[in-house]
């Protein structure tokens, strides 16, 4: 693992953590966060997933079925307004 940290707020526990995986252990992957979207309390994403030769991660959220699934996110064009910051002015 690269990094880790679980830390507990008021809201709850949060986990942070950063490995980097082969795709042999996507399985394993998937068991995990499949576990851990069944205890969420917290609608949204419960994490991220992003390839060494992509810039822009995937989301991973907890799908109606009790699994989870990924969300791909696109980058903005260069140039262009984030959304979130485009009315900063």
């Amino acid at each position: 693992m690269l990094i880790g940290e679980l830390a507990e707020s008021p809201r709850g526990w949060s986990l942070t953590a950063r490995q980097e995986l082969h795709p042999d252990q996507f399985q394993d992957l998937h068991f995990l966060l499949k576990h851990l979207a069944a205890h969420t309390g917290t609608p949204g994403p419960i994490g991220q997933l992003r390839f060494l030769e992509h810039h822009v991660p995937d989301l991973i959220v907890p799908a109606e079925d009790g699994g989870v699934t990924r969300l791909p996110l696109t980058a903005p064009s260069p140039g262009a307004a984030v959304p979130f910051l485009a009315d900063l002015g």
